[in-house]
């Protein structure tokens, strides 16, 4: 959404990517470096938003569970507008690491604290259907 008027910026375009579920990055972690996975790109539809369907990211090591974001003015542009990171809430990653296959995540939140701006994201829904976690950010 716009920060000057408050109206939703559409044809926008949102890169979004976050680790898998052991704290690792596509394209970054050692031994991930040729994968490209939890990774999307979505154009803002006419209402200003854009829908990413994933999993719930794990922790890494030292970092809050978070996903990381790109904003771009259309799907040609190189002059970025906007970045940042959307935290989870704490009840939402204690419920998600509960789930077998999180144990990495699980032991690496126990090792990690909130620090720097918190930009985070309201999560709802349930581990069995899904959680859905929502942001509004202005740019």
């Amino acid at each position: 959404m716009s920060a000057n008027s408050g109206r939703p910026l559409t044809g926008h375009v949102a890169y979004l990517w976050h680790c898998d579920r052991d704290g690792e990055y596509s394209l970054r972690s050692a031994g991930l470096t040729g994968e490209n996975y939890l990774r999307g790109v979505q154009t803002a539809d006419s209402a200003g938003w854009v829908r990413f369907d994933s999993i719930f990211p794990g922790a890494s090591d030292g970092r809050w569970p978070h996903l990381r974001f790109e904003v771009y003015p259309d799907l040609n542009a190189d002059d970025r507008l906007l970045a940042g990171e959307l935290l989870l809430p704490a009840d939402a990653c204690e419920k998600a690491y509960a789930v077998e296959g999180y144990e990495r995540s699980r032991a690496s939140l126990d090792r990690t604290s909130l620090n720097g701006p918190l930009e985070m994201c309201g999560v709802t829904g349930d581990v069995r259907r899904g959680l859905v976690a929502t942001r509004t950010v202005a740019l």
